[in-house]
């Protein structure tokens, strides 16, 4: 009896150690990392693992729905279009006052040069601005540029260089100069041939120094400045009084009789 009970204990224990031996084996079985990955189960585990590698963040993927496109050059322009006009041409000059006598010509020659104008040698020197004293203009001639033959020679607020057309250089023959115009090449002239009466215009015309014309001037001082003095009518050089615009832009010039009359002296500088 006593025999039969321990037979009966040693089947049940060792039921027991083998379902416990199983259960073990079940668990092992089941374990992660227990078993090497077959083919397919290698694929699966490199598609869980992070992508290695370097990625563009410059360019990035356009949103979903979208197409990407490059970015369109800048246009160089069209080489043969039309340029736009532009209006340069002066034909008025603007009324304004007269400017300070810091308006000096701006192309002044290095050192004179000797030229011949019919026949004649002259020394050029300059070019200058005839500034009045009295009415702080400088003399003028209309517009901006060249001018014609028998043009009127009138009083403007003073503008050197290429900008106007009032710059003169004084061209020395003996007895003597004559003051030629630099955008125009014309020198002032008084009508006529010879001594001419009070009151005359002064105008620009083919310059011809010495006795065959009146254009002919020389340079008396007269305190701060200048009487210039026309050689044949022993008259000077002085704004009219035509109209009582003494004082006022384009106002002509004229020649008087020679005394203290304060616009008779210019400057030329």
């Amino acid at each position: 009896m006593e025999v039969r009970r321990r037979r009966v204990l040693f089947v049940v224990a060792g039921s027991l150690c083998v379902a416990v031996g199983v259960a073990f084996a079940v668990l092992a079985a089941s374990w992660p990392g227990s078993h090497k990955p077959s083919g397919n189960d290698a694929q699966a585990t490199s598609l869980m693992q992070p992508q290695t590698g370097t990625i563009d963040a410059s360019t990035p993927p356009p949103p979903t729905g979208t197409t990407a496109t490059s970015r369109p050059q800048a246009s160089a322009g069209d080489p043969d279009a039309p340029r736009p006009n532009r209006t340069t041409t002066k034909t008025t000059k603007a009324t304004a006052g007269p400017t300070t006598p810091g308006a000096t010509p701006t192309s002044a020659l290095a050192t004179p040069e000797t030229v011949e104008i019919a026949g004649v040698k002259a020394v050029v020197t300059g070019p200058v601005l005839i500034r009045n004293l009295s009415t702080g203009y400088c003399t003028d001639l209309n517009g901006y540029g060249a001018v014609a033959s028998a043009s009127r020679v009138t009083q403007w607020n003073c503008v050197g260089g290429e900008a106007d057309n009032q710059e003169y250089e004084e061209l020395k023959v003996a007895g003597g100069f004559l003051l030629r115009n630099v955008k125009s090449q014309l020198c002032l002239d008084i009508p006529g041939y010879d001594a001419a009466a009070a009151g005359g215009e002064v105008l620009t015309y083919e310059c011809v120094p010495g006795d065959p014309d009146n254009q002919m001037f020389r340079i008396e001082a007269d305190g701060a400045g200048s009487q210039i003095v026309n050689a044949k009518s022993k008259l000077c050089l002085d704004v009219s009084t035509e109209n009582g615009a003494v004082g006022q832009p384009d106002q002509p010039l004229t020649l008087s009789g020679c005394g203290t009359t304060e616009t008779q002296v210019w400057q030329l500088q």
